[in-house]
């Protein structure tokens, strides 16, 4: 099914750069992107998970304690301010409107991040990268990894990606020759880089 749907894709001028997203060339998604190219972001929500200068951080999956995890930002927040609602209600809320809660909102943040959040480093920030950079067409250069993860750590990781690609079924590589070529079934095999 796979197979028909890229071929479907193709003909309709659309290319795949991604496991599982195609577009035309410069409508891709930016959004997804990021998160493939590992850059940082923030995330909201129930069992979102930011990641912030090399630091993630999971917000909770059960909404009890999702909203435990809110609380805790917001006193961490200080004082709340008070606005007037619709019929001159007076409301106090934490957190929002202005650059005063905007900075008190980054310290609750910050010390969430510095306490609960999670440090890839070394062998665990270089397998995020390279698990991210093999979801795309482009991939990832071994030389890539060198200048920020040393050379024997990148040379570990270079020969564990040439030893599980020579285990991949010859299907797979059928699938990527055709791909690259743009055409149907060529019946070509690609040979592992």
């Amino acid at each position: 099914m796979y197979r028909e749907a890229s071929a479907v894709l193709r003909a309709h001028g659309l290319q795949r750069y991604e496991v599982s997203s195609f577009g035309r060339e410069g409508h891709r998604s930016q959004h997804n992107s990021a998160y493939w190219r590992n850059e940082p972001f923030f995330a909201f929500g129930l069992g979102a998970t930011s990641h912030l200068d090399g630091v993630r951080l999971a917000r909770p999956r059960r909404m009890d304690a999702y909203e435990a995890f809110v609380r805790r930002l917001e006193g961490a927040e200080g004082a709340g301010r008070q606005h007037r609602a619709a019929g001159g209600q007076r409301l106090t809320t934490r957190g929002s409107g202005g650059a005063a809660a905007s900075a008190a909102g980054d310290r609750g943040f910050a010390a969430a991040q510095a306490e609960l959040g999670v440090r890839e480093e070394g062998v665990e920030a270089m397998t995020t990268l390279i698990m991210l950079q093999l979801r795309t067409t482009r991939g990832l250069l071994p030389a890539e990894l060198t200048p920020r993860f040393g050379e024997t750590l990148a040379a570990a990781a270079e020969g564990a990606c040439r030893d599980a690609a020579a285990e991949l079924p010859a299907e797979w590589w059928v699938m990527e020759a055709e791909e690259a070529s743009g055409g149907g079934d060529s019946g070509a095999e690609a040979a592992p880089r």
